[in-house]
């Protein structure tokens, strides 16, 4: 936050006239169309801990709990959405793959973000031949996907490495997962930047518009160095401020649409949670 306010010392009458020019129905809209990126992402993590565990699972009750867990790590922290998420499934899954499924799911889409994430800022700032860099992280992902004795022994070194993280592997050989798991992985990524180019209509062009979800992703992978931190709070939003020259902005313009998209993307994740809840609700009293 002390950065973040350095940053913008000098912008502050700019942030201030320009929090009031906000549109707030397009907030709304972009919360409105991130919510599917939410239940894509869910609906992934519950495939993976089928693969995982060998158990079929209730998807309805499994992708509320995960919902919720998402919620969860918002507020004591990111550790704490994972505890939750561990004792709501205790009874059909061990926390140990509940552990493995959230540490490969994460590997695994920033295997894609790096590419997606690279490729179009070197794209928005050079050629559009650096667009290839993502097409070849989708490939990638594929790969990984169709070939999962990667994923066990991926797992596998984490366990030598790290054996208080409690990890447990996956019993007996993985099959492999579907084509469209990449492309749910994928599709988190349409709903990312319909978002932004929702959020950032009439300020920025499409192109630009997805150019600062990219950088916005970018900071975003940055941001996971702050595990322990809730949500990585302010850490996203320091990094993305930290270099306008990237997407050739001022501080105060970044730090808003920093601050939007915060609100557009928690506000996204209690919408689905909400939902999800809801809609469980709704069918146990059919």
């Amino acid at each position: 936050m002390v950065f973040i306010c350095y940053s913008m010392r000098s912008q502050l009458p700019l942030f201030t006239r320009a929090m009031r020019d906000i549109e707030w129905w397009k907030v709304a809209a972009a919360v409105l169309a991130a919510v599917p990126m939410y239940l894509v992402k869910a609906i992934y993590h519950i495939r993976l801990l089928e693969r995982f565990s060998g158990v079929k699972m209730a998807r309805g009750k499994a992708v509320t709990v995960y919902l919720q867990a998402q919620v969860v790590r918002y507020l004591p922290g990111k550790v704490w959405g994972l505890l939750y998420q561990s004792g709501r499934m205790a009874a059909a899954i061990q926390p140990g793959v509940v552990v493995a499924a959230n540490l490969w799911q994460m590997l695994i889409t920033n295997v894609l973000a790096l590419g997606v994430v690279g490729g179009l800022l070197l794209w928005g700032n050079h050629s559009p031949g650096w667009l290839l860099l993502a097409v070849g992280s989708i490939v990638l992902v594929e790969l990984l996907h169709r070939w999962p004795i990667v994923e066990s022994f991926g797992l596998g070194l984490v366990v030598r490495i790290f054996p208080k993280l409690g990890v447990t592997l996956p019993q007996g050989r993985l099959l492999p997962m579907r084509w469209t798991g990449t492309a749910m992985l994928c599709a988190e990524w349409i709903f990312f930047f319909l978002a932004f180019m929702i959020l950032l209509n009439g300020k920025q062009t499409v192109a630009d518009a997805i150019i600062l979800g990219a950088w916005y992703g970018g900071a975003s992978i940055v941001a996971l160095a702050a595990f322990v931190v809730p949500a990585g709070i302010a850490v996203r939003e320091a990094i993305f401020v930290a270099a306008p020259s990237v997407v050739d902005l001022d501080a105060a313009y970044l730090m808003l649409v920093a601050a939007l998209a915060r609100v557009v993307f928690f506000g996204a994740e209690i919408v689905a949670a909400l939902a999800a809840t809801f809609f469980g609700a709704f069918r146990r009293h059919e």
